[in-house]
């Protein structure tokens, strides 16, 4: 009886985790900078969560010892980069120490958490659906800024918003910069499909159409915002996809590219 409440402790731990994990992460790429408060209960939820799961003994370690070796080797250079900023007396150098110190413990432990490949499928759709919610805010953004759409489609997120109308169409949101690696990883799902085990071909068809459809409409945020990052970023990503593709197994690369 014990193991078996053990067990159903551990998968609550489980589903606790992931469901907090799942938050976390959207709110990460939709809004990067705003809702800390949020973001670190959050946080405090996915490390008790993994606590149980490992007080459950069912927990194991699934980390490459590259992985760990990484990130031991970018805590240290972190700690020394803030402890030479303290010596300096720049300001501001204990307050990015959780950016080079603690971020990176943090994500060691998200990943060995969330190494299970339902976890990584999960992953998946958290960013396809930050893709579409981003795209779909710029829009809004920009339609309710011109007048073209009544201003209650545009709810304040905290994103620092500014337009500019002077000459044609600037605008700068913070989510904007997530779409520097949402944009490339919507392009490989496009053209690799790569989404795994989505299930039978009517699956596949909606969620490539639903990442094909964020990339369409993705389009005018990429050059309207003016970010030279951004647009040779969407530029040269199918060429590395092409490039990289060239490494996968012949069976696999003729599979994915048809």
């Amino acid at each position: 009886m014990v193991s078996l409440q053990r067990i159903r402790s551990t998968k609550f731990a489980q589903t606790v985790a992931a469901i907090a994990g799942y938050a976390l992460f959207f709110l990460m790429l939709v809004v990067p900078t705003a809702y800390r408060s949020v973001k670190v209960v959050l946080i405090v939820i996915i490390l008790a969560a993994i606590a149980r799961i490992v007080g459950g003994g069912t927990y194991r370690v699934r980390l490459h010892p590259t992985v760990v070796a990484w990130t031991i080797f970018y805590v240290l250079l972190g700690i020394a980069f803030v402890f030479v900023g303290v010596l300096q007396r720049a300001p501001g150098a204990l307050s990015t120490s959780t950016v080079y110190v603690l971020w990176p413990v943090l994500y060691l432990v998200f990943i060995s958490a969330a190494s299970q490949e339902r976890f990584l499928e999960g992953i998946q759709l958290v960013l396809a659906a930050a893709l579409l919610v981003n795209v779909v805010y710029a829009l809004a953004f920009i339609g309710v800024s011109s007048g073209a759409l009544p201003s209650f489609l545009f709810p304040n997120l905290d994103e620092n918003a500014r337009i500019n109308f002077v000459n044609g169409v600037q605008f700068w949101l913070n989510d904007v910069a997530s779409l520097l690696f949402l944009i490339p990883y919507g392009l490989s799902i496009v053209v690799l499909r790569s989404f795994k085990r989505w299930g039978d071909m009517e699956g596949i068809g909606r969620r490539w159409i639903l990442v094909s459809f964020s990339l369409i409409l993705s389009i005018p945020i990429v050059f309207l915002s003016l970010r030279r990052g951004l647009i040779l970023v969407v530029i040269l990503t199918p060429l590395l996809i092409a490039g990289l593709a060239g490494f996968l197994p012949a069976n696999v690369r003729k599979r994915t590219l048809t």
